[in-house]
């Protein structure tokens, strides 16, 4: 049409900035040379320090950390033995204790389980998936571990009693079964409670609301098969399936009263979050219990 004419085009403020930073940013990566970056793993460093209260403590690294399996990265394509390599570097690790001269008797494992699900830290997940993942991998690495003497007599500790009667629903083969006792926190802290002399606080911490709880499964499940099984003597391990992360605080504080009244037997607790507890991430202002565990 001979009326439609040609305007000029007027950008925004806030767009003719944009465009600047770009423009500049471009020539700024075609003016620098290239370069190489690379990432330094944990495993090259040969010394760390670290301030634990009012003493200084010197650790080699290399001597702690287990080599990371592959598959491990987000940016990786997963690997389906994940689960089993896992098992390997804590039986290689276990064995290696159990044959020092040392004592070793608090242990910590920590790995992502979601990885045996393809999952990374870039994707959703539920509590409930994570927590079954620990307790497959727990079960299957009990006869691992318990093939040695010092730990023949194992309790494996689960969370709560549901989630030991669903591992006994799910695990029912004698491999597993005969490994060890299947029992919850609550169970084995009252065990210790009954047949050990620990004064005032050598007593079970009820997490919040388990009294409601408790009343309303006499009311509707008076006949209910408990879901432990049977502590008759203490065990020669404690293998403790994620206590607190995810669920009660209390946990933590049962699991540590759990140690304390046997000491002398190896506790092994697997993706517990204990940097939770050790780093303050719940105010001692709300948690004073928690804050002394």
């Amino acid at each position: 049409r001979p009326d439609l004419k040609l305007l000029p085009l007027t950008l925004p403020p806030t767009m003719t900035t944009m465009t600047m930073i770009l423009v500049l940013m471009s020539l700024l990566l075609l003016i620098l040379p290239n370069h190489s970056f690379h990432f330094t793993n944990i495993r090259s460093i040969s010394k760390s320090t670290s301030s634990i209260g009012t003493s200084t403590t010197t650790t080699t690294l290399f001597a702690q950390l287990s080599s990371l399996p592959r598959g491990i990265s987000p940016f990786e394509s997963k690997s389906t033995t994940l689960p089993q390599e896992f098992r390997s570097a804590a039986t290689k690790a276990w064995n290696a204790a159990v044959s020092s001269a040392t004592s070793n008797s608090c242990w910590e494992i920590e790995f992502p389980p979601l990885l045996f699900q393809g999952k990374s830290q870039f994707d959703d997940f539920d509590n409930i998936s994570e927590l079954n993942l620990n307790r497959d991998w727990c079960i299957e690495w009990l006869p691992s571990i318990t093939k040695t003497a010092s730990s023949s007599n194992t309790w494996l500790v689960l969370p709560d009693a549901k989630e030991c009667e669903i591992a006994k629903e799910e695990w029912q083969g004698q491999r597993y079964r005969d490994a060890a006792k299947f029992t919850t926190i609550e169970e084995a802290t009252k065990y210790y409670c009954a047949n050990t002399s620990g004064g005032s606080s050598n007593t079970y911490t009820k997490p919040w609301g388990a009294t409601v709880s408790d009343g309303m499964k006499q009311l509707f499940a008076k006949d209910a098969v408990p879901a432990s099984d049977e502590l008759m003597e203490a065990p020669s391990l404690h293998l403790v399936c994620q206590p607190g992360n995810g669920g009660p605080v209390e946990d933590w504080i049962n699991v540590e009263q759990i140690h304390n009244n046997n000491n002398d037997c190896p506790t092994i607790i697997v993706n517990g979050a204990l940097d939770k507890v050790r780093d303050g991430y719940y105010p001692a202002v709300f948690f004073p219990a928690l804050a002394q565990t």
